[in-house]
């Protein structure tokens, strides 16, 4: 009995010069195994916080069944090692033989997006700050991701930043040491990701210090990060920005003749304010940051509530 496999390195996609972080190799791992009656069981293991989904596609799959679509995909949601699926021989008196890569992204399927959910925004109670909207900046040959809208938020260095909503912190990074002076961008600043319910992410970036760690839960208004980028031309600031796995096709092919994809879109976002109680944002006009309690427990049952209210100070 033969049995052939192959696994393909996990996608990287970028955008803006913000990365959309891809998955380092270990994060997400499909293994077979033999079992019984010539049959091979097959598993993911994710050590992420956050879902993903899971493609694995069978180039070869003699005498075998047990997958009804090929591709096989499939939602995967929570930290742990599941069963997929198992291959059983057709006719157990015969060769059985395949050969599969599998890819893994991050997010959902089916991404419960509400345009219409409001954020806080990401500074202290009675601060004030002005956005401006990030330009899209390309890497590569990259299409144009959907409804792009990322935000730079005007802060002090070493003011506390904030969690505009609740959520799973799915990534940390408070390792970069910018050497130079008079930045304009850098795409090696520190950066936090938050996973939301709806299977969207948070992105926060440039701070000087991490206040959370992976895994955390935090709740809106929160506080998660020292704010920096005092070697900006802009001087400190916060950008964010909220995307979701948002799966396109285009016209164009990539140069083995498959289709261009791009997986992301963005979230225009609607904020909680003191001069505008829910609507998007003007740019360049000062808004003052308010967080009522209507806002911060909105994605909160009932349990979580009153746990949530017994913590209260």
């Amino acid at each position: 009995m033969r049995k052939h496999v192959l696994f393909l390195a996990f996608l990287v996609f970028a955008n803006m010069g913000n990365q959309i972080h891809a998955q380092v190799e270990g994060d997400v791992k499909i293994s077979c195994e033999n079992g019984d009656n010539g049959s091979y069981k097959f598993y993911c293991e994710n050590r992420l916080y956050c879902s993903g989904v899971i493609e694995i596609n069978f180039t070869r799959l003699e005498n075998l069944k047990g997958v009804d679509d090929n591709p096989y995909k499939k939602d995967i949601t929570g930290r742990g090692k599941r069963l997929l699926f198992t291959l059983l021989p057709i006719d157990p008196n015969q060769t059985t033989n395949f050969k599969y890569s599998y890819t893994y992204i991050r997010g959902c399927m089916k991404p419960n997006i509400n345009p219409e959910f409001v954020y806080l925004l990401p500074i202290g109670t009675g601060k004030s700050t002005k956005a401006n909207q990030l330009e899209l900046v390309h890497i590569g040959k990259n299409p144009e991701p959907k409804d792009y809208y990322a935000l730079s938020f005007k802060v002090n260095a070493g003011d506390t930043i904030y969690a505009a909503r609740r959520g799973i912190v799915y990534l940390v990074k408070d390792t970069a040491n910018l050497t130079g002076e008079g930045y304009t961008y850098s795409s090696k600043d520190n950066y936090i990701e938050i996973f939301h319910e709806d299977c969207s992410f948070g992105h926060y970036e440039v701070f000087d210090k991490s206040l959370v760690k992976e895994g955390q839960q935090v709740e809106a208004g929160d506080p998660m990060a020292i704010a920096g980028g005092e070697k900006y031309v802009s001087g400190a600031h916060v950008r964010f920005y909220v995307y979701y796995n948002f799966e396109q096709k285009y016209a164009i092919k990539n140069s083995d003749g498959t289709d261009v994809k791009n997986y992301w879109a963005y979230v225009p976002l609607v904020f909680y304010t003191q001069e505008e109680k829910a609507k998007m944002l003007t740019m360049n006009k000062e808004y003052t940051c308010e967080k009522p309690e209507s806002i911060i427990i909105q994605e909160m049952s009932k349990r979580e509530l009153k746990n949530w209210r017994k913590k209260k100070p």
